[in-house]
């Protein structure tokens, strides 16, 4: 037991640490509060905790910080690999601009719903035919 709401068990997450009977790992809280600005009560509410799960994962993540943002720095370069090994019309898209940017791919995503107003939400995208029940 690493608390009495955080645990980790090499079965289950990877062996992260994670909130005790639940698949939240810290990480993802973490990743929600520091990286989405998301409030402990926004973060409880979405993910269905407590708000003294959320504020004791929080406070695990900052007493292991070096650790954890280890363990997300590792599950972003895989997902860059991955991303990298598939092939599709939106990786091809994508690729250049994750290139280009040496930031977290969180900063491309934000970035890029910056860019939507709510004047060309609709306008730039491409959807193609309309499908309308006859």
């Amino acid at each position: 037991m690493v608390t009495e709401h955080i645990v980790k068990s090499e079965d289950t997450c990877g062996g992260k640490a994670r909130i005790r009977d639940r698949r939240v790992r810290v990480q993802d809280i973490a990743y929600y509060s520091e990286w989405c600005s998301w409030t402990p009560d926004r973060i409880a509410t979405e993910l269905d905790l407590t708000l003294a799960q959320v504020h004791a994962a929080l406070s695990y993540y900052f007493d292991n910080i070096v650790e954890i943002r280890e363990e997300m720095r590792q599950a972003e370069q895989l997902s860059l690999e991955l991303f990298s090994q598939t092939a599709s019309k939106l990786n091809d898209k994508l690729a250049p601009l994750l290139l280009a940017s040496q930031s977290p791919m969180s900063d491309l995503l934000e970035d890029l719903v910056d860019r939507i107003t709510p004047d060309n939400r609709h306008a730039e995208a491409d959807w193609g035919e309309s499908i309308r029940a006859e």
